[in-house]
């Protein structure tokens, strides 16, 4: 009986799988594809660059 029960709650969760960093009460299916695609790569890019600049300015000067 629980079997009939797990089925359910997979094809629910199939149906409106939502990962946890997707998790916003938006109702769009393309906006939190999105964000989190975005989020990810802007952060990575300046952080390198802002690491390198930080020594190599104290040091020329």
């Amino acid at each position: 009986m629980s079997s009939d029960e797990r089925e359910g709650s997979l094809l629910a969760q199939a149906s409106v799988w939502v990962p946890p960093w997707a998790r916003r009460p938006t109702g769009a299916t393309a906006a939190p594809a999105v964000a989190p695609a975005a989020a990810p790569v802007q952060p990575v890019p300046p952080v390198p660059p802002a690491s390198v600049e930080a020594p190599e300015r104290p040091l020329d000067t």
